[in-house]
């Protein structure tokens, strides 16, 4: 199972109440720490996110099609660019 971790925009209890409702998420106790609960995505959750993926790589590919190979190769340069200074950026 994968560990769920959403965007610091989204209010967290709201949303993992609504991934429980509709079993994406399992709530457990952490074994090591009975007091911590965790929340895993489910079989269900990860069939989802699967779904999402694929449509993500649709939308991607009709995207790209017209584009030139050098155009998308700059996009992933600047998107790691991108990537890493905010990594860089959430240590300081």
């Amino acid at each position: 199972m994968k560990i769920l971790a959403l965007g610091a925009s989204i209010q967290k209890a709201p949303c993992f109440e609504l991934c429980e409702v509709f079993l994406v998420v399992m709530r457990h106790e952490n074994p090591e720490d009975r007091r911590m609960r965790e929340r895993l995505v489910s079989s269900k959750g990860i069939a989802v996110t699967d779904k999402l993926d694929q449509a993500r790589e649709r939308l991607a590919r009709g995207i790209f099609q017209d584009w030139a190979a050098e155009d998308v190769a700059d996009l992933v340069r600047l998107m790691r660019k991108f990537a890493e200074a905010l990594e860089l950026g959430t240590r300081a």
